[in-house]
């Protein structure tokens, strides 16, 4: 009796444990099918702040529990407020606040930096000092200088410090009436001082002749050809008589180089292109008369 009794205990047991793991014994006889569990709605247990997640969970019908971590919420800064300004040379500071938990961030505001007007020349450069000028900021009135650099020199007037000959430059020069600088120019050379014009050599028929002159400052020569004279010749000798039907010829001689001059002698009558006068009208009458046509004679020995 004791016997059956703890069997029919286990079997219970088995039964309660099987029904727990969510199997029941198949109608078909032919195994166990899982029960699926359903699940209630997620119930929070730890809400997230602005930097800690929180969880929730959640049981289902066959005892088991699900859970899940909730993000944290991240903050929720409200605008930038300034707590100090920043000033030219120094950077400011700015907050917010997170309107859930209270946490304040900060950042820096950078320096704005000076706010300068224009320069004003304070004192004036010159060839020996350096000028100065200054500007003020106009947020905080700190001021600035600088150098200008220096100025031009106080040049007198360009006096001739020598003069100008033809053998040397003239200099014009000027000086600085505040350092002694010293400055100077060319005025280039000046013109000869020349003498009046001499012959010195006369002009002949074999060599040219030649007039000089001569600067008396410097001695420079300068000197132009005239060219050549003229041949003197003598008288004409005639060296062949010409006849009624043939040229002489006549020669003369040049009595300073001895260059002899021959031309030809033409007989008496003889006319020559270019002749003109009582002898020409004659000669063409006749040719007219002998039927050559001459034209009218009109004196004047023409082309043919």
């Amino acid at each position: 009796m004791r016997a059956g009794k703890k069997r029919v205990l286990l079997s219970l047991v088995l039964a309660a444990s099987l029904l727990f793991a969510g199997l029941v014994p198949g109608f078909a006889g032919t195994g166990l099918v899982r029960r699926e569990s359903a699940f209630s709605d997620w119930d929070v247990q730890e809400y997230p702040d602005c930097t800690s997640p929180g969880y929730e969970v959640r049981y289902g019908t066959t005892g088991t529990m699900e859970r899940r971590e909730i993000p944290a919420l991240g903050h929720s800064f409200e605008g930038w407020t300034t707590k100090r300004a920043a000033s030219c040379t120094e950077p400011g500071l700015e907050a917010r606040m997170c309107s859930r938990c209270g946490a304040v961030e900060t950042r820096e505001i950078p320096a704005a930096g000076h706010s300068f007007g224009g320069w004003t020349v304070t004192a004036s450069g010159s060839c020996t000092r350096q000028g100065q000028q200054q500007r003020t900021c106009s947020v905080c009135g700190v001021t600035e200088t600088s150098s200008t650099g220096y100025g031009d020199h106080s040049w007198g007037s360009w006096y001739t410090e020598r003069e100008a000959t033809c053998y040397q430059e003239g200099i014009q020069a000027r000086v600085c009436q505040e350092c002694g600088a010293y400055e100077s120019y060319s005025t280039g050379y000046g013109n000869h001082s020349w003498g009046s014009w001499y012959t010195e050599r006369n002009a002949t028929c074999y060599q040219e002749g030649i007039q000089a002159r001569t600067c008396a400052i410097c001695g420079a020569y300068e000197s132009y050809s005239t060219g050549y004279a003229a041949h003197s010749f003598g008288e004409w000798e005639t060296t062949l008589e010409p006849t009624d039907f043939s040229a002489g010829t006549r020669r003369r001689v040049c009595g300073v180089c001895g260059q002899e001059q021959e031309e030809t002698v033409d007989p008496a009558g003889t006319l020559r292109r270019g002749d003109r006068g009582e002898a020409v009208t004659a000669l063409q009458e006749a040719l007219n008369e002998a039927g050559f046509d001459c034209g009218e004679a009109d004196g004047i020995f023409g082309g043919l």
